[in-house]
């Protein structure tokens, strides 16, 4: 059975550089304010931060799949590159040197669609229960391979994961 750990847009934190533009992303199309969220330029590297916590139903050994739910701000085709720096600690564990890894995916040429940019997954074998990531997740727009036109909207981070039972038999022991 598999099940998400959840990251709202909106639940992030920016830090006091490199900050996406929080902009309007939807509205009634008759004047409202409308409904915002985190706006990653094309041409900058813009950052937010969060953290995730292994729930207790993570089935013991598997691997994490992190994704980004975003939508094209215009029409273009390009590849959009979002990037996780993360480091990982069990519980009782010591955080070592952060990893990167890459989650991209292509404009299909449809504004605000809400599409899916994936990756390879974060080893799971020595992760335990309560096992903490802190993270940063970056556009680096225009660099390597990103060469989307215009603005990605971030609607969500999540990370896929297998679990094997609704909770754990003790406190913090599998």
């Amino acid at each position: 059975v598999w099940d998400d750990i959840r990251v709202d847009a909106l639940a992030t934190k920016i830090g006091p550089l490199k900050q996406p533009t929080f902009s309007q992303f939807a509205d009634d199309g008759a004047g409202s304010t409308g409904v915002f969220t985190y706006m990653f330029a094309d041409n900058a590297e813009e950052q937010v931060f969060f953290g995730v916590l292994i729930p207790h139903g993570y089935k013991l050994g598997s691997n994490l799949q992190p994704h980004v739910h975003w939508s094209p701000q215009t029409t273009d085709t390009g590849q959009v590159d979002w990037f996780l720096e993360y480091t990982i600690a069990n519980l009782n564990g010591t955080f070592g040197n952060t990893a990167t890894i890459i989650m991209s995916d292509n404009g299909d040429g449809t504004i605000n669609k809400h599409q899916i940019a994936e990756t390879d997954v974060i080893d799971g074998s020595s992760l335990t229960l309560a096992s903490k990531l802190i993270c940063r997740l970056y556009r680096d727009g225009g660099q390597g391979t990103d060469n989307l036109t215009g603005d990605a909207a971030l609607l969500e981070f999540d990370i896929h994961f297998e679990q094997d039972t609704i909770g754990s038999h003790e406190e913090y022991v599998k």
